[in-house]
């Protein structure tokens, strides 16, 4: 054999194909832990989706749900007497989708300790379906539109203050958390009810564009 540097040439070229072999097996390595990664990666990719998407629609009305409030007569009778000082004379449940709401008339001959001034018309009860209680940032900002729009002329329904001096609380009953509060309630009729003239047409237009100046 042809001698260099005293190392066989054949021993030179095996050991380096050996060298070679290795590199090419630690490659391999890499590629298939690269895509075990890329694997690993794509399944928690896909799980956090799953996550993320089972949260979502943890938030949105699933088809065939049945999210409006289970409560009884017993219960609003409770609700106006301990959060609002109110003992009922009559009550009527008006027609609503998700939420339950309820025109109130209040016995005047009884004193009421939380509500100072009594509004002559009488009051709503509105109980919040479960899905849209979780969101009282919401709530509060509707009840902020309703005071100003009020203060500012407009006629609108306006919440009233419970016995905690807050404008809707949080409360458990069957099983399940509703937002509750109180609106002074505004008579009059739905709008698809009345005989249309100009006259209606042309105030209807003032409303709206007085809401739109003041906001």
């Amino acid at each position: 054999m042809e001698q260099w540097n005293n190392v066989e040439l054949t021993s030179l070229r095996k050991k380096s194909y050996t060298l070679n072999h290795e590199y090419d097996l630690a490659n391999k390595c890499i590629v298939v832990n690269s895509k075990s990664d890329a694997s690993n990666t794509a399944d928690n990719n896909v799980n956090d989706n799953n996550d993320s998407n089972n949260a979502n629609q943890s938030k949105l009305l699933q088809p065939g749900s049945n999210i409006k409030p289970k409560v009884t007569a017993e219960n609003v009778e409770s609700l106006v007497r301990r959060l609002y000082g109110i003992t009922i004379n009559e009550i009527k449940e008006l027609i609503s989708y998700d939420d339950r709401n309820y025109l109130i008339q209040p016995d005047w001959n009884i004193k009421n300790p939380i509500i100072a001034t009594p509004w002559p018309h009488g009051y709503v009860l509105k109980i919040l379906n479960e899905l849209d209680s979780k969101k009282t940032d919401f709530i509060d900002a509707q009840n902020e539109l309703m005071i100003y729009l009020s203060k500012e002329g407009i006629v609108c329904p306006t919440p009233v203050t419970n016995v905690n001096g807050k404008y809707f609380s949080v409360e458990h009953m069957n099983g399940a958390d509703y937002v509750v509060r109180l609106l002074e309630f505004v008579p009059g009729k739905m709008f698809h009810t009345v005989e249309k003239s100009n006259y209606l047409l042309y105030k209807s237009g003032e409303y709206i564009a007085n809401i739109d100046r003041v906001l």
